[in-house]
């Protein structure tokens, strides 16, 4: 054998030493042996087709009809918003077995200019990613006299039934507070009606208490108040 067979002789034998083969995959009867968490593993890889890199999964549909959830957007009420706000309030109140007053009550919703911004409130909404209106909450002030403490009534705090529980009402609570203390407002006060059972909870746990001597609206039995 000449030199050249021989290193060529060599250089197959050192790749085949170092050459890695591929192992064998654990049989089924393999399987029955294993505990049930490495069993679970086991049949995961057994099923689960190859990675391919450069992939990204997340741009690919939600499969079984599965959305993707995108927080409501907050934003100050317009005018356009009136008929839609009313609409969520009422179907609220409904629900509850409480009865709408678009004529006294809820007059306000119908000019958020009149009722809100020009008497140095504020009125927001909730949207979601279609634009539909989900929820509201107003700051109506009530006593801006000169050297009285500032306060303002936190009104139509509403949420339609999907949102609720998923933090949007402690979101709405949060801007109200924080928005209340902006515009220079020292306490807060607030109605609602014994069957509201979760708004009373959110209520109380963020610092209301009862006000026994305050005067109510015609569907409200409760009254609250915080100081800022």
């Amino acid at each position: 054998m000449n030199f050249v067979a021989r290193c060529a002789g060599r250089d197959a034998g050192f790749r085949s030493a170092n050459a890695r083969e591929p192992k064998p995959r654990p049989s089924r009867r393999t399987a029955r042996n294993l505990t049930p968490k490495l069993r679970l593993v086991f049949f995961a890889r057994a099923v689960s087709p190859p990675h391919r890199s450069g992939v990204d999964n997340s741009a690919h549909p939600p499969k079984n009809g599965a959305v993707n959830i995108v927080a409501p957007t907050l934003r100050r009420a317009r005018s356009e918003d009136a008929s839609a706000c009313l609409a969520l309030v009422s179907g609220v109140l409904a629900e509850f077995g409480l009865r709408p007053d678009p004529c006294g009550t809820d007059a306000d919703l119908a000019d958020f200019d009149a009722a809100y911004f020009a008497r140095g409130g504020d009125f927001v909404v909730l949207t979601d990613a279609a634009g539909t209106i989900v929820g509201t909450c107003g700051l109506f002030p009530i006593d801006t006299a000169r050297g009285a403490p500032r306060t303002v009534e936190l009104r139509k705090m509403y949420l339609a039934p999907a949102l609720r529980g998923a933090g949007q009402g402690r979101r709405l609570l949060e801007w109200a507070f924080a928005r209340a203390r902006e515009l220079d407002f020292r306490r807060m006060t607030l109605e609602t009606a014994t069957v509201l059972k979760d708004a009373i909870a959110l209520y109380e746990r963020n610092g209301f208490r009862r006000d026994s001597a305050a005067a109510h609206s015609c569907r409200c039995d409760l009254a609250y108040t915080r100081e800022l």
